[in-house]
């Protein structure tokens, strides 16, 4: 069981209990487990696909997304660097 430790991540509590058992017991293998977590991992996945695929229908709203972060980053940018070159006299 030590190999699928991260399993834990998406897989419950009861469902890894059960592999456990089926382990011990000699009815389960590793691929099987492993052809398991793929579908829970595909499962857990798919809303992050969904939105993916519903920005990739939608250019304008990243690149506005994308400019609005670029300016708030720009700002901020700009009063650190402000605060260097007053630390390190640069600017008087």
């Amino acid at each position: 069981m030590q190999r699928l430790c991260n399993a834990k991540l998406v897989a419950s509590a009861q469902e890894l209990k059960d592999w456990e058992q089926k382990y011990r017991a000699g009815g389960m293998g590793y691929g099987t487990a492993k052809k398991r977590l793929a579908e829970l991992l595909h499962e857990y996945f798919e809303p992050y696909r969904q939105k993916r695929a519903e920005l990739k229908n939608d250019p304008g709203f990243v690149n506005s997304v994308l400019k609005s972060g670029a300016q708030r980053a720009r700002a901020v940018a700009q009063a650190t660097m402000d605060r260097v070159r007053r630390a390190t006299g640069l600017r008087g």
